[in-house]
This record gives structure tokens, C-alpha cells and sequence, in this order.
């Protein structure tokens, strides 16, 4: 059994493993950093640890009009230069806590090329709904980041 936390970036409902995730807080003040995307909001001081922030709904291209952004989630990732630091996913709401089996949990379909299927790790099965399994180790990655910041 694995234990994948479910929460709301956009209008959509996403999943990661709970492992992966460090922590979930109420957003502190994010400063702001001179030429980035509004997807890459800016920095956040957390308990002394400077961690850059990212809206993922913005960085996967879905709807922001109606988000609220409530949830941070403090993530490890993985930095080809300087090995793992924290960062912060901006999400609008967390929902819960799921356990599934690895039959629960299919495999991400061939969508063709136009499609990143690369960001998602597999597809929770529920009764009522599909949830997509988020893949940071590609969503986070030094060259998918790199972009947002102008110039760069």
C-alpha cells in the first residue's frame, strides 16, 4: 500500500505520494524576484531556509483565474548543480489522504507527442474519479524551471 496526498491546483484535482512531501503550511509573505514568471512567484523565508515557490497551476498551464492558493506544499527536489533543497508548491486546497494498492494505481497512457505525459508518474483509479500522479523529479526539474526566469 502506498499513501498519495490529493489536493486542488486550478480547477483540477492532482496526486503525490505522501512521501515525497515534507510538509504542508499556510503560505507565508512570498518576496518577490525581479524578472520571473508569474509561475515562479518568488521565495519564501521558512523557519531561517530561504525556499523558491512555484504556483503549479500556472507551471502546468491549467486555469488560475479562480484559484485561492491556500496550501503550500514543501517538497524535496533534486538539483542537478546542488544536489536536493527544499521548494514550495503553491496549490489551492489539500483534500486527503489516500491508501492504494499498486493495482489501484494504473500507468500513464501513450497521449501521443504533443502531450507531457513525462510529468505524470500514473493515474490513480477511484471509484468515482481518475487523479493524475504528479512525477517531480520531471515537473521540478532544473531545465523546466529555467525558463521562468528571463533572460536565462
Amino acid at each position: 500500500m502506498t499513501e498519495y496526498l490529493t489536493f486542488q491546483a486550478g480547477s483540477e484535482t492532482w496526486a503525490l505520494p505522501l512521501r515525497s512531501i515534507r510538509e504542508i503550511i499556510q503560505p507565508p509573505p512570498i518576496t518577490r524576484i525581479p524578472f520571473t514568471s508569474p509561475a515562479l512567484p518568488g521565495v519564501i523565508n521558512l523557519r531561517g531556509q530561504l525556499l523558491p515557490v512555484l504556483d503549479l497551476a500556472a507551471h502546468l498551464e491549467r486555469n488560475t483565474e479562480n484559484s485561492n492558493k491556500n496550501c503550500l506544499l514543501i517538497v524535496e527536489r533534486r538539483d542537478e548543480q546542488f544536489g536536493p533543497e527544499g521548494m514550495g508548491l503553491r496549490v489551492d486546497s489539500v483534500s486527503v489522504v489516500l491508501e492504494l494498492t499498486a493495482e489501484e494505481v494504473n500507468a500513464v497512457p501513450a497521449f501521443g507527442s504533443e502531450v507531457r505525459a513525462d510529468f505524470l508518474s500514473g493515474i490513480l483509479r477511484l471509484d468515482t474519479a481518475l487523479i493524475p500522479v504528479l512525477n517531480l523529479e520531471t515537473l521540478l526539474a532544473q531545465s523546466e524551471l529555467s525558463h521562468y526566469i528571463h533572460g536565462a
